[in-house]
């Protein structure tokens, strides 16, 4: 119900999700995945792959333990497209605040081989739905906006990210900017908590991770005081959500905040250390 291209047999043995006219079919059952094919083709014009390698320009390594999804193939077209096969590489997408110095440039684009990995794990593993949520305060030195930045696991593999300035309004507070982003963030898991117990008929519970302690009291007490009461009311929903038990809120300090590198330029270092926990 929660999504429309997705459909799957009432025993879960079949699931088929369609986008535009391409189709990814899974399921155990080889003979009712061959009968579904079959009967497709009788309705419409079909060119059926079974050893999967790519889609929708995703390619899929697949393993006993893991599959790893990457687009190389893209990310080469696109430099190809603009023209930028021969210029400067660098170690993280933006320098960071205030430096002027040049990294080395000799050395070819690092991260076109990485991807999202998912592993063979247990079914206790998929229990839960982990958020890592940042923000940063004001950091659009226009506009003064800040950024909301988050990352989504499933399984302990990355499924959903975001990295954006935040519409409309301008936060007041580094706890404010931390309070909204919390909120989209938790718009999103609670999308992906209905898909995903639709699909596994199994509860998945939600738990949001956050780095700043005034944005968890905030919606652990939903305590109004003059600089928060002007929060818009469509943010508000987040401390109902957490009052009806649907999240779980925890603190991590921010040095092990992954979100961390959605939301502002990092250094080569602590980049590679925030990147290498999403891809690989």
């Amino acid at each position: 119900m929660s999504e429309p291209c997705i459909l799957k047999t009432k025993d879960n043995s079949l699931t088929l999700a369609i986008y535009v006219d391409d189709g990814l079919l899974t399921g155990q059952d080889t003979r009712k995945m061959k009968k579904l094919q079959d009967n497709l083709g009788k309705e419409f014009k079909i060119t059926a792959v079974t050893s999967l390698k790519t889609f929708l320009g995703i390619e899929i390594k697949r393993d006993i333990d893991y599959m790893k999804l990457k687009q190389s193939s893209y990310a080469a077209q696109i430099v190809e497209r603009f023209n930028m096969e021969n210029s400067v590489s660098a170690y993280t997408p933006i320098l960071t605040n205030g430096s002027t110095k040049e990294e080395p440039n000799d050395f070819p684009k690092p991260t076109e081989h990485l991807g999202i990995k998912y592993e063979a794990k247990e079914s206790k593993d998929f229990e839960e739905l982990v958020c890592y949520i940042d923000s940063d305060y004001a950091g659009d030195p226009e506009t003064r906006k800040s950024t909301t930045g988050y990352v989504i696991l499933y399984g302990g593999g990355l499924i959903s990210w975001c990295s954006r300035k935040q519409p409309p309004l301008i936060a007041w507070s580094s706890t404010e900017a931390e309070f909204i982003t919390v909120a989209e963030c938790c718009k999103q898991a609670l999308y992906l908590k209905t898909l995903i117990e639709e699909l596994t008929s199994k509860p998945v519970r939600i738990k949001l991770t956050i780095d700043n302690q005034g944005a968890i009291e905030l919606i652990k007490n939903g305590v109004e005081n003059k600089r928060s009461k002007h929060i818009d009311l469509r943010y508000r929903f987040i401390i109902d959500k957490y009052r009806q038990g649907i999240i779980e809120l925890s603190y991590c300090p921010t040095d092990v905040q992954v979100a961390d590198i959605f939301t502002k330029p990092l250094g080569n270092t602590k980049f590679n250390k925030n990147r290498d926990k999403l891809v690989s």
